[in-house]
């Protein structure tokens, strides 16, 4: 067994534990999932509801959590402060979502659903919720749980991972300069 930083790597047959590729990776088959699940929901919200995704996962946020800052939203979408902000406009433009002045700080704002968008949340959830049913669909009671268990082991893990190795590699996205390696097509 091989430890990366502290977290053992088990060296069994599998292909998760051994990927034989890119299609092998963990993360690459959840995104896989997501993004396949995501595209049923990208349809519902604009087909449907008129709002993005990320919009709606703004009012989820909020209708589930209550009243927040725009960077506790941006934490918890994990976005970046631009584009949640650019949500948050799009969203307070339609009047779903309401921004109140933090009292002893004019420079912050809380934002909340209005009864609209709380009402618009409510239906999109429902809906999303049908397709979330669909996927597990099959899975009885006892795999549910595993999965769970499953799903909060790899978030701990990967929480640790990500700190760890968040001092290794700095990048500056916001600057114009990515850190990453330069190649051409000489290089070797």
């Amino acid at each position: 067994m091989r430890a990366f930083r502290g977290v053992p790597v088990s060296r069994d047959a599998s292909s998760l534990a051994q990927p034989p590729d890119i299609t092998g990776l963990l993360g690459y088959r959840l995104h896989a999932i997501v993004a396949k699940i995501s595209s049923v929901a990208i349809r519902i919200c604009e087909g449907r509801y008129g709002i993005s995704r990320r919009e709606w996962h703004i009012m989820g946020l909020l209708d589930a959590r209550g009243p927040q800052t725009p960077s506790q939203l941006a934490g918890s979408c994990h976005l970046d402060r631009p584009r949640v902000s650019r949500a948050i406009s799009a969203l307070a433009a339609k009047g779903l979502v309401i921004r109140r002045p933090v009292e002893n700080d004019r420079k912050r704002a809380l934002l909340s659903l209005t009864s609209a968008g709380r009402e618009l949340q409510k239906r999109i959830f429902e809906d999303i919720a049908c397709v979330n049913a669909a996927v597990i669909e099959g899975l009885d009671e006892e795999q549910l749980q595993q999965l769970h268990r499953l799903l909060v082991f790899l978030s701990e893990k990967a929480d640790i991972i990500n700190r760890e190795t968040a001092g290794d590699v700095r990048v500056d996205r916001w600057r114009g300069r990515s850190g990453r390696m330069r190649w051409s097509a000489g290089s070797g």
